[in-house]
């Protein structure tokens, strides 16, 4: 098996979890380990989940964890670590890399699962970093993004007062018709909704 998955011969994957598998089942637990600990860090992050159950069960993750996420942050992608961070509840770590990044895709991504854990910094860094920025924008689909961006703050903050100040200074900015007519009309629809569902 191991030669197959040198030489690429069929789908390494299926070769990995047989090996795997062999090495649970023969209690190879050093084999296993190392293997495991490979996949990860050649991006299959799919392995995490099995290698820390293995050094759980082995009681090394606590002394593991803190190295690991290190490497794992040198070697993953910016999405894959997030994952990674996600499955370990580590809320503050997931906004300094939004932070870090400022990518208007992954903060679009996180905010939402991440807001109740981290409310403060969430809003600060969706509203300075997506809407504001989206705002902007000079292109054709700005608007609607904007209204889209705004509404889903707004659904999965529940914050009312914060996104009514927020739509506030945007009119008086950007003022209330032209371009941006129909998407401060999209978001007064969203808000109305809103209040009627929360009295």
């Amino acid at each position: 098996i191991q030669d197959a998955i040198n030489k690429k011969l069929g789908d390494p994957q299926q070769w990995r979890n047989r090996l795997a598998r062999i090495y649970r089942q023969t209690n190879q637990t050093a084999k296993l380990r190392k293997l495991l600990k490979n996949q990860l860090l050649s991006g299959d992050i799919e392995a995490y989940d099995q290698y820390r159950e293995l050094l759980v069960g082995m009681h090394e993750w606590k002394k593991e964890y803190p190295a690991l996420l290190a490497t794992l942050a040198a070697k993953l992608g910016r999405y894959d670590y997030c994952k990674i961070l996600l499955k370990e509840n580590a809320y503050s770590k997931i906004v300094d890399q939004l932070n870090k990044y400022k990518s208007m895709a992954m903060i679009r991504q996180y905010a939402p699962i991440i807001y109740k854990y981290e409310k403060k910094p969430i809003t600060t860094l969706y509203l300075n970093s997506v809407v504001i920025p989206q705002s902007n924008k000079k292109t054709a689909t700005g608007p609607v993004q904007l209204a889209s961006d705004i509404i889903k703050f707004l659904n999965f903050s529940k914050d009312l007062k914060t996104t009514k100040r927020v739509i506030k200074q945007l009119k008086v900015r950007l003022g209330t018709g032209g371009r941006f007519r129909d998407a401060f009309s999209k978001i007064d629809d969203a808000i109305e909704r809103f209040e009627l569902n929360i009295n």
